[in-house]
C-alpha cells in the first residue's frame, strides 16, 4: 500500500508547482474526483470539524517547528489556525477548471491544499497569519535554547535523530547548513559538526531529494522519499547515508522531530 510522505519544504514546493505548470498538467477535474473534492470542501464551509477530521490523512505535516497534526483529535484543536476565513473564502470559490493533477493528487493556485482522489485532504501549503505567529514564538524560544554561535538562520528545515546524534539542517542565507550534536548533548551546548554548503536535489516530480553535505573524504547524504509502496523495503521516509572516499559505510533510520 502507498503511504504519502509530504515533508513541507519550501522551495521543494516551488519547484513542484513549476513542474506541473510547464508539463501542462493543469486540467479540469474529473467528475468522480470533484465530486469527492467539493464534498471536503462543503465539511470546510460548515465547519464540519468532527466530519472533516475523518478526511484528512495523518499525519498532516507543518512547516518547522510547528507540530505536525498526527490525529483527529489534534486537528480539532488547531482547525480554527490551519482554515481561517481567507483559506475559506478560496476553497469555497473554486471551480472544476481551477485545479491541476499531479501523480494522481489534486491542488490548485500554488499548491495551498492537496486532495487524494477521494477528496480526502493529503497536505495544507497555507499557513494563517495565526499560525505563523505560533511558528514565530516556537522559532523564538528556539533562538533561546540554541548554541548562541549557530543561533540564527532564515528557515528550518529538518530536525532528526540519527542513532545517539541530533541533527538540525538549516537556510542559512543562500546556504545549507548542517548541524550536529552528539549523544547527552543538548542544542545549548556546542555542537560536534557544523558543515556548510549543503546541496538539495530533488529526484522525481512527487518530493523525495537529497541534501548532501561534504566534510573531506566524508559525504553526509540525507535520502527523503515521499511515496513508497513499498514499505518493507522504505520503513522510513528518511535516510541518512554516509560515505567515506564515495564508499557508502552506513545508513542510519532518522527519526524526524521538531
Amino acid at each position: 500500500m502507498s503511504r504519502y510522505r509530504l515533508l513541507i519544504l519550501l522551495p521543494v514546493l516551488s519547484s513542484l508547482i513549476g513542474r506541473a505548470q510547464d508539463d501542462n498538467l493543469h486540467v479540469d477535474a474529473d467528475a468522480q474526483a470533484w465530486k469527492c473534492i467539493t464534498a471536503t470542501i462543503q465539511l470546510i464551509q460548515q465547519d464540519r470539524v468532527a466530519a472533516l477530521a475523518g478526511r484528512v490523512v495523518y499525519p498532516l505535516i507543518r512547516e518547522n517547528p510547528l507540530p505536525d497534526v498526527t490525529t483527529r483529535k489534534e486537528f480539532g484543536q488547531v482547525y480554527n489556525r490551519l482554515f481561517d476565513s481567507t483559506l475559506k473564502r478560496v476553497l469555497v470559490g473554486l471551480k472544476p477548471s481551477d485545479l491541476f493533477e499531479h501523480e494522481g493528487n489534486w491542488s490548485y493556485g500554488q499548491g495551498d491544499v492537496w486532495f487524494d482522489p477521494e477528496g480526502k485532504i493529503i497536505a495544507i501549503n497555507y499557513s494563517s497569519p495565526s499560525e505563523q505567529q505560533q511558528k514565530d514564538s516556537l522559532t523564538e524560544e528556539t533562538y533561546r535554547l540554541l548554541y548562541p554561535g549557530i543561533a540564527h538562520w532564515k528557515r528550518n528545515l529538518l530536525v532528526c535523530k540519527v542513532s545517539k546524534r541530533l541533527i538540525r539542517i538549516d537556510e542559512v542565507g543562500d546556504d545549507l547548513r548542517y548541524i550536529a550534536w552528539g549523544e547527552g548533548k543538548t542544542i545549548s551546548e556546542k555542537p560536534d559538526l557544523v558543515l556548510f554548503k549543503g546541496v538539495q536535489e530533488m529526484n522525481g516530480t512527487m518530493g523525495s531529494y537529497t541534501i548532501t553535505f561534504l566534510n573531506g573524504p566524508w559525504t553526509y547524504s540525507f535520502e527523503y522519499t515521499a511515496v513508497s509502496d513499498d514499505v518493507d523495503e522504505y520503513p522510513s521516509s528518511l535516510y541518512l547515508n554516509i560515505l567515506k572516499n564515495g564508499k557508502k559505510i552506513a545508513r542510519y533510520i532518522c527519526l524526524q522531530t521538531k
